[in-house]
């Protein structure tokens, strides 16, 4: 790995992650629902925690909390920055990822290095096991036979165990 990459990134920080989807950056946040409260007839968009890429919003801040590394992997624990009660990132029994606070996730993240560039890193994203994380475009999932190209389109779930793999950018919070 290169000196350089490790001396920014073998360490904990605070970055965003985005997915390079035909040279657009598709920023990453968790995904919310909608609640109707029928006696008020309120509706309230509530996070429910299921990572999705897409949209005009920035990405997530997120906390790189570093574990280990290899020759050629940093190795960390990722969570919502600045959240009361840490939310770590997991994976579902259907490999979907999201935001845990009740659930115990002890898994890290892995994250593969390929180039760091003006704009971040660039890399891949994996899972404790070494799979890929990529994005569906599973109309059950989220409501979309299609992966987002910009930001007008449908956000995508983000999954390990189906999907279209992508490279990731990570950026460091300044």
């Amino acid at each position: 790995m290169d000196t350089t990459i490790k001396a920014q990134f073998a360490r904990s920080f605070s970055g965003r992650l985005y997915v390079r989807i035909n040279g657009w950056e598709a920023p990453l946040r968790p995904s919310k629902m909608r609640i109707h409260d029928a006696a008020t007839s309120l509706v309230a968009k509530v996070k429910n925690g299921w990572l999705m890429a897409g949209g005009s919003d920035d990405s997530a801040a997120l906390d790189f909390s570093f574990d280990s590394m290899t020759e050629d992997r940093l190795h960390f624990h990722i969570s919502l920055y600045g959240t009361p009660e840490r939310q770590k990132l997991g994976i579902s029994r259907n490999g979907f990822l999201g935001f845990y606070q009740v659930a115990d996730v002890t898994d890290y993240w892995k994250i593969e290095p390929l180039q760091l560039t003006a704009q971040g890193l660039l890399c891949n994203l994996r899972d404790h096991q070494g799979q890929r994380v990529a994005l569906t475009a599973d109309t059950q999932a989220c409501d979309s036979a299609v992966v987002p190209r910009n930001a007008d389109q449908k956000p995508a779930y983000l999954n390990v165990s189906q999907g279209e793999s992508y490279e990731f950018v990570l950026k460091l919070n300044e």
